[in-house]
C-alpha cells in the first residue's frame, strides 16, 4: 500500500509499483518528477506546463505558510472528536471573539468547519501579515450569524405566544409595535444600508436609542450591524 505524493490518495501495492514507473516519466527541462502518483494526478501533470506547475507550487507554498502561521501564532489547529474532525480557534485573541456566546465555545475555543478553515487559509495566504484582521473579520461574521439565530428564535417564541393567546383568549393580549417592511426599508435607506458605526453592510439591525421598542420615531432609530448592536447593549466601546 502506498500514497500519492500529490493528493495523498491510497494506492494498492501493485498499482504503486506500476505508477512509480509511469510517474517517473513525467519530466520537464529541470527533470521534475514524483516518486509515485495516482492515475488522476498522472493525467493532470502530463497536461501541466512548466509555467503552470511553478505557479501551482508557489500557491501551495503560500498555503502551507498560512497554515503554519495560523497554527503557531493564532492557535488554529485540527482536533479529532470521535469520528469528527474540526478546527479549534482560541477566540480571546480577537476583539470579535469576545462577543461569541460562551455556550458556543469549548474551553475558550470555537469549532470551525473544514469549509471555514479553508476560507481563512486562502485569505491569509494572500497576505500573511494581515492574518489577525482576517480572522477577526471572520469571527465578526460568525457573531452576526449568531445574532440572527437569536432574533429568529425570539421571533419564533413570540409567534408561539401569540398563537397560544389567540387560542385561549380569542385575541392577542400582548401586542408588539413592529415596523412594517416599507418602514424598515426607509430606515435602512436613510443610513445608506450601512452600520452607523463601522459601515458594515451585512447583518443590519434597527436599534432604538432609548431602548424603548415601542418608540419608532425616526430620530430614535439607528441602523447597526449585529456586532455593534451587541456592543451597545453590553455597554462596550
Amino acid at each position: 500500500m502506498g500514497k500519492c505524493s500529490i493528493c495523498g490518495k491510497n494506492i494498492g501495492f501493485f498499482k504503486t509499483l506500476v505508477n512509480v514507473i509511469r510517474s517517473s516519466n513525467i519530466k520537464d527541462d529541470d527533470n521534475f518528477s514524483f516518486s509515485v502518483m495516482c492515475d488522476s494526478c498522472i493525467k493532470k501533470y502530463k497536461k501541466e506546463t512548466k509555467k503552470e506547475r511553478e505557479a501551482r507550487q508557489e500557491e501551495e507554498k503560500k498555503i502551507e505558510e498560512a497554515k503554519k502561521v495560523l497554527k503557531q501564532k493564532y492557535g488554529l489547529y485540527l482536533q479529532k472528536f470521535a469520528d469528527t474532525r474540526v478546527y479549534l480557534l482560541y477566540v480571546n485573541f480577537f476583539p470579535n471573539g469576545k462577543h461569541i456566546p460562551k455556550n458556543r465555545l469549548i474551553g475558550g475555543h470555537l469549532q470551525i468547519t473544514n469549509e471555514g478553515y479553508n476560507l481563512i487559509v486562502n485569505e491569509v495566504s494572500k497576505d500573511v501579515s494581515n492574518a489577525g484582521n482576517i480572522i477577526d473579520e471572520f469571527l465578526g461574521e460568525i457573531v452576526v450569524n449568531f445574532e440572527k439565530e437569536k432574533i429568529a428564535e425570539r421571533e419564533k417564541k413570540y409567534a408561539l405566544k401569540e398563537k397560544a393567546e389567540r387560542e385561549y383568549y380569542g385575541t392577542i393580549k400582548t401586542k408588539r409595535q413592529t415596523l412594517d417592511l416599507d418602514t424598515k426599508d426607509a430606515i435602512f435607506s436613510r443610513f445608506n444600508y450601512k452600520c452607523a458605526i463601522c459601515n458594515a453592510t451585512q447583518g443590519l439591525h434597527i436599534h432604538h436609542k432609548d431602548e424603548n421598542s415601542s418608540n419608532n420615531q425616526m430620530d430614535n432609530l439607528l441602523v447597526l450591524c449585529g456586532v455593534c448592536h451587541k456592543k451597545i447593549h453590553m455597554n462596550v466601546r
